[in-house]
């Protein structure tokens, strides 16, 4: 069920964000009208009465630098850190990685070991056990997608690329990866259908579901059930993992020159797709946003949106949050059905319902006028 629309956040596209202690941790992205060259900022979201705040961030070392503000970059979070690498600003890619202790709220540059791989952005990362995968992306260095899975081990900060069984993927940006026991599932992204000239192609977009099995270190494709029906291929999604399905919400189709706001399970118990019909008011069509799931919430927020529905010629960089509720609450339920009542009788309620209606109702504070882009 859909139940909280609000504005006023920060207002984030291809940003990248973590659950951490019932709280939404996002880092960077950008927005139209701001600065590029400056430090990564960081937002805190407390899902509890659903107000953001901007995080005063330091370095663990006196005297330097903090991350540089990025986009396409990914973020992880193990224990109580998060580990940030790869993204770009407008001008280059970074393969320097960072860690952020989430307690102190401050930045390290860990020493890591082994062969680094070259800056990207558009790549994911998940983690498994005690290890970090990056996969995709595109390679500055190479000038192409990447087909490579590196990993990072955590404890020891050692990077290695993985030599791999079965048929992988083409190289790809933007897409989606879901870990789920010891594999990992890919969904969507940005394929290059090149042209006569390398670098010079098209986009070109799939459907198909690959998987990366950790501990074989092979790929192969889930035989899906043919009855199903399956969402169009697409970049700039996000998808998240609830119970056994993994579910993919948003993107956009640059072949189709269309953005979506639908939403798809794919269930990993039957490999079976089926879209979902949720009640409530659905996000509006977008990409670049980010979903973190809170128990029973999956929580997105930002990206960019079409102006013009079908026929659009513009993009609007976007500042709200939304609740997708798999289990809400009677006390949710109540809070929906009376938010609209008169003022006299909201006055009547108890100070802690009209503290709890403030916050599903009020919008935030903190963002900037909507930036409009072509």
């Amino acid at each position: 069920m859909w139940t909280i629309h609000l504005a006023g956040g920060p207002r984030k596209v291809n940003h990248a964000s973590i659950e951490w202690k019932n709280k939404i941790i996002s880092f960077g992205g950008y927005c139209s009208n701001e600065q590029p060259h400056r430090d990564i900022d960081v937002y805190c979201l407390d899902t509890d009465t659903y107000r953001w705040s901007a995080l005063n961030t330091k370095h663990q070392i006196e005297g330097r630098s903090l991350p540089c503000q990025r986009f396409g970059h990914t973020v992880i979070r193990y224990n109580n850190k998060a580990v940030l690498w790869g993204g770009r600003n407008e001008a280059e890619a970074c393969s320097t990685l960072y860690t952020f202790d989430l307690e102190n709220i401050t930045w390290n540059e860990p020493t890591t070991h082994g062969y680094t791989p070259s800056g990207r952005d558009g790549h994911t990362a998940t983690l498994i056990d005690d290890t970090m995968y990056i996969f995709g992306g595109f390679d500055s260095d190479e000038d192409e997608y990447s087909t490579d899975i590196w990993t990072l081990h955590i404890p020891s900060m050692t990077w290695r690329t993985l030599v791999t069984g079965g048929a992988p993927p083409a190289g790809r940006d933007f897409h989606s990866a879901t870990a789920y026991g010891h594999c990992v599932y890919f969904f969507g992204g940005r394929i290059e259908n090149r042209g006569l000239q390398p670098g010079f192609g098209d986009d070109d977009y799939d459907n198909t579901i690959y998987v990366f099995d950790s501990k074989k270190f092979l790929w192969y494709k889930p035989l899906v059930d043919n009855c199903s029906v399956s969402p169009i291929g697409r970049r700039s999604h996000s998808a998240f993992l609830y119970k056994d399905q993994i579910f993919i919400l948003g993107g956009f189709n640059s072949i189709l020159d269309r953005h979506f706001n639908d939403l798809w399970a794919f269930c990993l118990k039957t490999n079976r797709w089926h879209e979902m019909n949720c009640c409530g008011e659905p996000i509006s069509m977008r990409r670049r946003h980010t979903t973190c799931i809170v128990q029973n919430r999956a929580i997105t927020f930002g990206g960019t949106s079409p102006i013009g529905g079908e026929i659009w010629n513009r993009l609007v960089d976007l500042d709200d949050l939304i609740v997708l509720d798999f289990a809400p609450s009677l006390l949710t339920l109540c809070l929906l059905r009376v938010k609209n009542f008169p003022l006299e009788v909201l006055d009547s309620l108890p100070k802690t319902i009209r503290y709890q209606l403030h916050c599903i109702t009020v919008p935030n504070r903190i963002s900037r006028d909507a930036p409009w882009t072509g």
